[in-house]
């Protein structure tokens, strides 16, 4: 018996496992807390379904029981799927795309907004995505008389359509339409990305649920959710990172508020040496919380720079 191609799997799964873990060390901390969560939820699942509906626990986190259906949200009926959809992943396929989105974007966004920043976004755009998906698919039944209050969504693609539509604002490249070599602005990214998606996968993406998170990522663009006291001002920002430990705060994986425009890796992330590579460059943060003046070692008369917020800042698109 010809074992080569079983093993040549194994060894597929091990190198990826050790590739997982490897950006796990290096990836930013709010990114891999979602990430964790995502799988820890996803594994779950899947452990609870091979037991079969009789397990203790086996309608915690099954697609069936958390799913969002925007016909019983509207009836006021299971208002946990309003949050919990979002973390429920229908498929292996499904989850590993939403987490390799999740590293790319999350990453890059988790640098320039901030750590904690990011985070309450992530953790506020859950609902938010949910309840703009149920009053669309409400409206969308009445005007074309269609079913789709019916339907059942899950995943957390929503909202990572939310975090495109905020980082494509910081990016003034021109993308490529995929398969082709046409290019486009910037600005098209998600509505692209909406369309070439709902076009590959059919119904087994969630085109309200996208349309959603484009929305509340528009949100964001537009100061609406500051402007809503939705967000976090700088000052409770501050509040929650002094209550953080310092061996996290002082971390390369943290980013301060205070330090938005700081020298940034590359967003294109790989689960590789090469990302782990690009990620050893990134510079750590000065500690905002112990300003002062600091003397170099050996040379009692030369002097470092007093640290202020202003010198590291630069101005930022802050929603």
């Amino acid at each position: 018996m010809n074992t080569e191609p079983f093993l040549a799997v194994l060894r597929s799964m091990r190198d990826s496992v050790r590739a997982l873990l490897r950006a796990l060390r290096i990836l930013p901390y709010a990114t891999t807390l979602l990430l964790l969560v995502c799988w820890v939820v996803y594994l779950a699942s899947a452990a609870l379904g091979l037991l079969g509906e009789s397990a203790p626990l086996s309608s915690l986190f099954s697609v069936a029981a958390n799913c969002l259906i925007p016909d019983q949200i509207q009836q006021l009926k299971g208002l946990h799927r309003i949050v919990a959809a979002n973390f429920i992943h229908a498929s292996l396929g499904h989850i590993l795309l939403n987490s390799m989105a999740l590293v790319h974007y999350g990453a890059f966004l988790e640098q320039r907004m901030g750590s904690v920043l990011f985070l309450w976004c992530a953790l506020l755009f859950a609902p938010l995505v949910s309840i703009i998906h149920v009053l669309l698919a409400g409206f969308v039944d009445v005007l074309l008389h269609t079913s789709w209050s019916q339907s059942c969504s899950v995943g957390f693609s929503a909202v990572l359509f939310a975090f495109i539509v905020i980082e494509v604002k910081r990016d003034q490249h021109e993308h490529r339409m995929p398969f082709t070599s046409y290019t486009y602005a910037a600005s098209l990214h998600p509505w692209v990305l909406l369309l070439v998606g709902q076009v590959l996968l059919g119904s087994s993406a969630s085109f309200l649920g996208h349309l959603s998170g484009i929305l509340v990522g528009y949100l964001y663009n537009e100061g609406f959710l500051t402007r809503s006291c939705l967000l976090p001002p700088e000052s409770l920002q501050s509040c929650i990172e002094l209550l953080l430990p310092e061996s996290i705060y002082r971390s390369s994986r943290f980013f301060s508020h205070a330090a938005e425009g700081l020298p940034t890796f590359s967003t294109g992330l790989s689960l590789g040496a090469g990302y782990e590579q690009v990620a050893s460059g990134v510079p750590t943060q000065s500690d905002m919380r112990f300003p002062g003046r600091g003397h170099i070692l050996g040379n009692s008369s030369s002097t470092l720079p007093p640290i202020s917020r202003t010198e590291t800042e630069t101005p930022v698109d802050k929603p």
